[in-house]
């Protein structure tokens, strides 16, 4: 090593400590990393995909990195910018959304037939609220609470386009989202459900755009996969299974926060065991004392093989009583719990390993 080493393979050398860290460093072909909390996960991504910039891809190739959210996007960016690899043209970090719209749909939709010009603007809430209605009254659907934009969108993230089959959709359903698409377009709008639809369009229906993000983004990395949904899954399916694109995709079904944003961690289980994955484990836990990983596998009722490592103090749990209903439990919260916990970290010695359920 000297002092023009790459900062990513010193980064590297610590992760031969731990061995499903090193496991999914040293790997090759499709990958699943299975990383629960405080597992250093996003170092773990991040030093991957520094070595695969400079060892498996040459310019002007690269990599795509997605996520679900801003935020986790904008810490593996940080992340990333400490190995010193942000920056460089052929590496996209960001959400699937962005993705789909920057690298799919503004390129290459309007030289399809999914009805996409080339000038695009993105719905906003009061044109999403006009749309719906507008759908609901050209088929005669009487508007109630029901049918308000909240409960629309939730079903709608089960919608993948009519050349999917959607079992868990009714035919009324079905009818309503596509007068609803219909009424988006005639404004010359799409809202964000639209971008991963219409991108997982793009690639499933469109070979020549399939093979364009092969030629662009031969390795695909997607983290937090849990809450990323359907479409996403499908495009994993399709772009690394039937494509040729490598796939390095890390997430947590226990982690999953996003449900009525469609996001159905099964998804990431079953990408876990496709025959074609390696599949890897982070199983320890740097952020939280014994007590509490065993108290976290008591409570999913499902052994996970997590430990701490060697000298992790216990931490220590308190249990709060409160009522059942959920504005009970976030006034407990907001005005007990959480000054409690504060004033516990301030003041304790040891101010780590804490819990509250």
């Amino acid at each position: 090593m000297n002092k023009n080493t790459p900062k990513y393979i010193l980064e590297a050398e610590k992760l031969r400590l731990n061995s499903g860290q090193w496991q999914a460093y040293e790997s090759q072909g499709h990958v699943v990393l299975v990383a629960g909390p405080g597992s250093g996960k996003t170092k773990t991504l991040a030093v991957k995909v520094a070595r695969m910039l400079h060892e498996d891809v040459s310019e002007p190739r690269g990599i795509a990195c997605v996520t679900f959210s801003n935020e986790c996007a904008r810490e593996l960016e940080r992340r990333l910018a400490d190995l010193e690899v942000l920056g460089r043209e052929s590496l996209f970090v960001g959400t699937i959304h962005t993705f789909c719209l920057q690298h799919i749909i503004i390129p290459y939709g309007y030289l399809s037939d999914i009805g996409i010009s080339t000038s695009i603007t993105v719905a906003k809430l009061v044109d999403r609220q006009n749309a719906l209605e507008e759908a609901q009254s050209s088929l005669g659907q009487i508007e109630n609470p029901e049918n308000n934009l909240g409960n629309f969108e939730r079903i709608r993230h089960a919608y993948l386009g009519p050349n999917h089959n959607h079992s868990e959709l009714t035919a009324k359903e079905v009818e309503l989202i596509q007068a609803y698409e219909h009424a988006l377009r005639r404004r010359g709008l799409i809202d964000f459900h639209d971008m991963v639809v219409l991108g997982l369009r793009l690639i499933e229906e469109q070979e020549w755009v399939s093979d364009l993000i092969l030629s662009r983004f031969p390795i695909l990395v997607v983290d937090e996969y849990q809450d990323l949904g359907k479409a996403l899954h499908q495009m994993v399916l399709h772009l690394c299974f039937k494509v040729g694109v490598r796939l390095f995709a890390v997430g947590d079904r226990d982690q999953s926060i996003y449900s009525f944003m469609g996001a159905k961690p099964d998804l990431f289980q079953q990408l876990s065991q496709h025959d074609q994955v390696k599949t890897f484990q982070l199983q320890l836990n740097y952020r939280c004392g014994n007590r509490i990983v065993t108290a976290s596998k008591i409570a999913l009722a499902e052994e996970r093989d997590y430990y701490t490592p060697p000298n992790t103090i216990d931490g220590v749990i308190y249990f709060t009583e409160c009522g059942s209903e959920a504005e009970k439990q976030a006034f407990e919260i907001c005005n007990h719990v959480i000054p409690k916990i504060l004033q516990t970290h301030l003041t304790h010695p040891e101010n780590q390993g804490y819990a509250t359920i």
